[in-house]
């Protein structure tokens, strides 16, 4: 089948149209990726943030380690 001036549009429309579709293809898996990676992101910080709370409790003993022995008051050292 020949082409004829007739069928360019057409070709031209066709084409574009899956040109299109390609770009909205990568687009869609651009974005997807993004939004992978930023919840990777959010999960490791709440990870870290969690382990850091555990490890490191505000006003509380370190895990694993006993507090610091106080020096004796005044008043022992004064009996011995």
């Amino acid at each position: 089948m020949i082409l004829s001036w007739f069928h360019l549009p057409l070709l031209l429309l066709v084409s574009l149209l899956f040109l299109h579709i390609i770009i909205i293809i990568v687009v869609v898996v651009v974005v997807v990726v993004v939004i992978v990676i930023v919840v990777i992101i959010i999960i490791i910080i709440i990870i870290i943030m969690y382990n850091g709370y555990r490890v490191f409790p505000e006003g509380k003993v370190r895990l694993g380690r006993a507090a610091d022995p106080s020096p004796p008051s005044s008043a022992a050292v004064m009996e011995e």
